[in-house]
């Protein structure tokens, strides 16, 4: 099994926290989408013919293109590579481009799953985000989903909001927890260099709520979501039994996938391909065939990765796999760095098995981090 991520650039508009490549013009948008086709059949022999069992459309802003537009790509896909017949399809889309009529259009194309960015359900919030809906909208565009007949979506929210309290997240997740999506994702919102929301930051515009305060809200989020029967399978991710989000989860599990688009990531088991973060150079290159770089992956970075993806699941590591595909070194190292956070009961192992607990959620990256390979 693969997957396919179209990484699609358009957005309406630049929120303040936002580091991905994209661009608020659509004037390339047709060169795009004809570039769009001639990769996705270049590069049809990178998955060797596996079976795509998720297409995932992110971005940017997918919902920015027309229904008929995504539908040729699917076409195209459909085309080239072999789909399984229970393919996972799945769309980012932000609540002000959701209608009833427009959901119920991408699910005739054949999409099965949207992920929907509500983010807050508090107005104020959101404009300090720089979103262009509001706490109505949003809630409008999963009564819209709903109606379109979709069983199984996504809804996004953030917490570590600058002038949130502990009652204000609270709130949120009461509102989220209302409407049952199959599937919640929850991010702690971090400063990313370049973004406008650094900048109001170091002018002192908007203050970063306080370590103690996100630490609260993370814990809130898990046991509010928790307590209503949601799987905490992944640190950021949610879901009701049997609605895990299938492509993320092939990331985790280092299942190869092909990404197509400016920006867009592709692995094939050993390294990392990388595409141009740029639309028009994305455009130009792709005709000389340069569009993307190749990011060697050594036995020591596929190891660190391995556990910094796998200990924030509910999977964890798996030792057994380790033993068999790594140097003996590296597992007498990881040993010997795990004995701390098991005696703080931030990890365990449980059949072969080393998972993070409930207390070293709070440090998952940490903890991965800190156990990393460092030799070569």
């Amino acid at each position: 099994m693969a997957g396919i991520y179209i990484h699609v650039p358009f957005c309406g508009h630049a929120c303040t926290y936002c580091d991905f490549y994209f661009t608020t013009t659509l004037n390339r948008k047709e060169t795009f989408l004809d570039t769009l086709t001639t990769e996705i059949k270049q590069r049809k022999e990178f998955l060797k013919g596996q079976l795509i069992s998720t297409i995932y459309f992110g971005g940017g802003t997918p919902s920015q293109i027309e229904v008929k537009e995504l539908e040729s790509i699917l076409k195209n896909i459909y085309d080239n590579y072999p789909v399984q017949p229970d393919v996972e399809i799945t769309l980012e889309c932000n609540p002000d481009d959701i209608t009833k009529e427009r959901a119920a259009e991408y699910k005739s194309i054949g999409i099965n799953r949207l992920s929907v960015g509500i983010q807050s359900f508090h107005d104020k919030e959101l404009k300090l985000l720089g979103r262009m809906h509001d706490g109505r909208q949003a809630l409008n565009a999963v009564e819209a989903i709903r109606k379109a007949g979709f069983s199984n979506f996504n809804l996004d929210l953030i917490y570590g909001v600058p002038g949130s309290t502990i009652e204000s997240w609270e709130a949120n997740l009461n509102t989220i927890i209302d409407l049952e999506p199959t599937h919640i994702s929850s991010y702690s919102l971090t400063i990313e260099p370049g973004t406008q929301l650094e900048y109001q930051v170091k002018k002192g515009r908007v203050k970063y709520p306080e370590e103690e305060l996100v630490i609260d809200q993370f814990q809130a989020l898990v046991r509010s979501l928790t307590n209503r029967q949601y799987d905490h399978y992944e640190i950021s991710n949610f879901s009701l039994p049997g609605f895990e989000s299938k492509h993320n989860t092939s990331y985790w599990k280092g299942i190869h996938y092909l990404g197509l688009g400016p920006s867009a990531h592709s692995y094939d088991g050993e390294n990392r391909y990388i595409n141009v973060a740029s639309t028009k150079q994305y455009c130009e290159l792709m005709k000389t065939g340069d569009v993307l770089t190749t990011e060697f992956l050594s036995k020591q970075d596929r190891f660190n990765e391995y556990l910094l993806t796998r200990l924030r699941t509910k999977w964890g590591v798996d030792l057994s796999y380790l033993q068999n595909g790594f140097p003996t070194e590296y597992l007498d190292e990881l040993y010997n760095g795990i004995k701390e956070p098991i005696q703080k009961d931030h990890l365990k192992i449980n059949n072969d098995h080393l998972l993070i607990t409930s207390a070293g959620k709070l440090f998952a990256d940490k903890i991965a981090s800190d156990l990393f390979i460092v030799t070569e």
